[in-house]
């Protein structure tokens, strides 16, 4: 679970844990558009602490804030607003001794199909994961429920909630 965190930290969307079913209405809601903010990770409210295996070594530290916009030609931005505890490079000089506070941005595109949402991350940092998010919409929610990492043949549950920015 603690890839996942990372994955989607990193794409936004992280980048990036909570499952939505769309409404008893039998039609599809409109493709989301907008501005949407993350409020709940593994299932609690924000921040987030996590933990995740890098491959080279162990990283901890907290979700602390999530935007997604997704834009009406199916691209989307996301900012993640995370805070990295400095484990054993705290005691060099210039490293916090409180952490690391860092915004990742990512970009990619996304389809919508019925009540489902797929997002794609193009960006620097997370197209070398070759990954996905997938979810559901719910009129003024999104919640991510998969990460894929696709090189690797990986899947994992996420728990991601996104409610539409005022």
């Amino acid at each position: 679970m603690s890839r996942a965190l990372t994955l989607a930290a990193t794409t936004a969307t992280l980048l990036l844990v909570m499952a939505a079913a769309p409404g008893p209405s039998t039609a599809a809601p409109a493709a989301p558009q907008g501005n949407f903010s993350l409020t709940r990770a593994g299932g609690r409210p924000l921040p987030y602490a996590f933990t995740a295996d890098l491959g080279t070594g162990t990283v901890s530290g907290s979700l602390l804030s999530g935007k997604l916009f997704l834009h009406p030609d199916g691209t989307y931005d996301a900012d993640l607003d995370v805070k990295v505890n400095p484990g054993l490079l705290a005691h060099l000089p210039g490293i916090p001794a409180d952490g690391i506070e860092q915004v990742v941005h990512d970009k990619g595109s996304f389809s919508v199909k019925g009540g489902t949402i797929q997002l794609e991350p193009a960006g620097a940092l997370t197209k070398h994961y070759d990954a996905l998010l997938k979810g559901q919409y719910q009129e003024a929610k999104i919640a991510f429920t998969e990460a894929q990492v696709r090189s690797k043949g990986e899947r994992y549950v996420i728990d991601l909630t996104l409610q539409r920015a005022p």
